[in-house]
């Protein structure tokens, strides 16, 4: 491929426009267009995203312990209003937590079951 399909990747990961990802890549708009539809290229923007999803994970729970701590201490707030809202506010959280903690480990489970009965 002419130009640099690093680049196209790259800006089709970031959401870029046609034209943007064609000046970034140095190719024409009609060659990102058919570059997009090439199955290699398309499965390099997917994995990409999937990396940017995970990256952004990432930095989201290096973030929930402090923010789990804040709440702690709101909950002792003077204002009762704050308070309830932030009580409010764990408990909510608390659920979602234990659903997609369960949801997990019944996935495990399932994949488990699943690899044991390929393996048979």
């Amino acid at each position: 491929m002419k130009g640099d399909e690093a680049a196209l990747i790259a800006g089709a990961v970031e959401g870029g426009s046609y034209a943007e990802i064609a000046a970034a890549a140095g190719v024409s708009v009609s060659t990102v267009q058919r570059r997009l539809r090439d199955p290699a290229v398309v499965a390099a923007v997917q994995e990409g995203r999937t990396q940017q999803r995970r990256e952004a994970v990432g930095r989201l729970n290096e973030r929930v312990s402090p923010a789990i701590d804040r709440l702690g201490e709101l909950v002792m707030d003077e204002d009762a209003a704050i308070a309830l809202r932030t009580i409010g506010l764990l408990l909510g959280s608390a659920h979602k937590f234990s659903v997609a903690i369960e949801f997990d480990e019944r996935l495990g489970l399932l994949e488990t079951e699943r690899f044991r009965s390929e393996e048979s």
